[in-house]
């Protein structure tokens, strides 16, 4: 993996800076509307199956980060948790990009993008067993 830069050609988009305003937007929201996570259906696969999905909790996550709740939110679903903190580093990124008429942007050799495939289906995996067992646990409580 590289990390490459060059001059930004312009009026050039950039999705970093739209994904994370609408990050943003939905942390801003959450903590002011924090009631909606209570109107929301349930998840059908863990309502027909008693098992959460890889899924579950994400909601959950973003209203913890909304309020501040760092270790809660990383606790509710870790891996929503890497997403939305990826997304709005992502989108900081994209803004420094753009104050410094610079595109930043990282190369991947086929190494390194088989490495990363497997590490995201790998991290699928863990992430759902950790959801499966902390949800175990809370109900032998």
């Amino acid at each position: 993996m590289k990390l490459n830069s060059t001059t930004r050609p312009k009026n050039s988009l950039e999705l970093g800076i739209i994904y994370g305003v609408i990050a943003l937007t939905g942390l801003l929201v959450l903590q002011h509307a924090g009631f909606l996570i209570k109107i929301l259906p349930p998840c059908m696969f863990h309502t027909l199956t008693g098992i959460p999905c890889p899924g579950c909790g994400g909601t959950r996550c973003a209203v913890y980060l909304a309020h501040g709740r760092v270790i809660d939110a990383f606790l509710m679903n870790p891996l929503f948790f890497l997403l939305y903190i990826g997304v709005l580093i992502w989108g900081i990124l994209s803004l420094v990009s753009v104050l410094l008429k610079k595109k930043i942007f990282f190369t991947f050799n086929s190494k390194d993008l088989r490495i990363l495939r497997w590490v995201f289906i790998i991290g699928i995996f863990v992430n759902w067993a950790y959801l499966i067992l902390r949800d175990c646990l809370i109900a032998s409580y």
